[in-house]
């Protein structure tokens, strides 16, 4: 199983450094401009990316979070850096832990206050498929932005690059 998820969190962090790619493109009005989807912006998004994935990472780490990290960030004040060091983080996560650990329950509080008891492993695979939804429209999002160059982020397209 642990070489599953490494192999998981390391696709996360490439695609993840893909769409910045794709941010990098676009002007600031672009990055907060309405679209219509799950967040209905380009910047809302990947703050969503970002949010779970550090809450998650933070839980795994014993910690527990009460609010959405994103508070953090204005519009004026938003960096990659964060979001690209979290996925880099929550790989590193990984690739230390033994595997006995992903089988482990973690015990939680989410934002709502229920609590909940899930295996390690299971956690990372639900962030790790979060994240790939989330990308999803982030590339619906662009298109419509009117970005002509942008990478595919398929599983098969990483494992291709190794």
């Amino acid at each position: 199983m642990k070489k599953n998820l490494e192999h998981y969190t390391a696709y996360n962090l490439w695609a993840n450094n893909e769409m910045i790619k794709c941010v990098e493109q676009i002007t600031v009005e672009q990055l907060h401009q309405t679209i219509e989807s799950s967040f209905n912006s380009v910047f809302k998004t990947i703050l969503h990316i970002w949010d779970a994935e550090y809450i998650w990472l933070q839980r795994m780490q014993g910690s527990s979070i009460n609010d959405w990290p994103s508070k953090m960030m204005d519009k004026e004040g938003f960096s990659t850096n964060a979001f690209l060091s979290t996925s880099a983080s929550f790989n590193d996560f990984v690739e230390n832990a033994d595997q006995s650990f992903f089988d482990q329950l973690c015990d939680y509080t989410n934002l709502k206050g229920e609590k909940f008891s899930t295996p390690f492993g299971t956690i990372v695979m639900h962030c790790m498929n979060h994240s790939t939804y989330h990308r999803g429209q982030l590339i619906t999002m662009f298109r419509q932005l009117g970005l002509k160059e942008i990478p595919s982020t398929d599983l098969i397209t990483f494992d291709r690059t190794r």
